[in-house]
């Protein structure tokens, strides 16, 4: 297993490409893919217990989802690639059910919440990456189902110093591993 291509370049690299579409204020970012009620709620809840409004981009896709409709303070529906790498490093907390929310999150050092996208015996789950990396990353209490979890993990700050050695570490094996199988001559 490598890690994903977004972590093998530098932090820099994204932050030079950032854009500041709300620049100046503070907020949450809810990035939301999926289509599930529960995740808008602890959304808000997360906006709430941090006393700041809620920014999200409703829609995602192109596809219309009712819960989008009243959700949130601020609705950004025209966000550029670099506007949603801004969003999140500017913003005070994240939550998202979106494995790349969680490593930009990771990248800008932001504290966030991850929520589970589909429930486990959906078909098509896309759970298992977000939790197996944030397992490896011993950040799986941010994984959160509850609002008792919710209220932990906005109590408890990320060890980012711990957090980016053992992505060091993880982009080291990755690089190393690529460099390889690219040497190797083909049968």
């Amino acid at each position: 297993m490598v890690c994903d291509p977004v972590l093998l370049l530098d932090p820099d690299h994204w932050q030079q490409r950032a854009t500041s579409p709300l620049s100046g204020k503070d907020y949450v970012f809810a990035y939301l893919l999926g289509h599930r009620q529960e995740n808008r709620e602890i959304a808000t809840q997360v906006a709430k217990g941090k006393a700041l409004p809620l920014a999200h981009i409703p829609y995602v896709h192109f596809r219309y989802n009712r819960y989008d409709a009243h959700f949130g303070d601020w609705t950004l529906p025209h966000v550029s690639p670099t506007d949603f790498l801004g969003l999140i490093r500017d913003s005070a907390y994240v939550v998202t059910d979106s494995y790349h929310g969680v490593l930009f999150s990771l990248i800008f050092q932001r504290p966030f919440v991850a929520l589970l996208r589909n429930h486990q015996n959906e078909s098509n789950n896309m759970n298992s990456r977000l939790v197996d990396l944030l397992t490896e990353l011993n950040l799986q209490d941010r994984v959160v189902t509850t609002p008792e979890a919710v209220r932990r993990c906005l109590q408890m700050p990320i060890d980012y110093p711990t957090v980016n050695a053992l992505l060091t570490a993880q982009k080291a094996h990755s690089i190393a591993f690529l460099e390889q199988a690219l040497r190797r001559e083909a049968p």
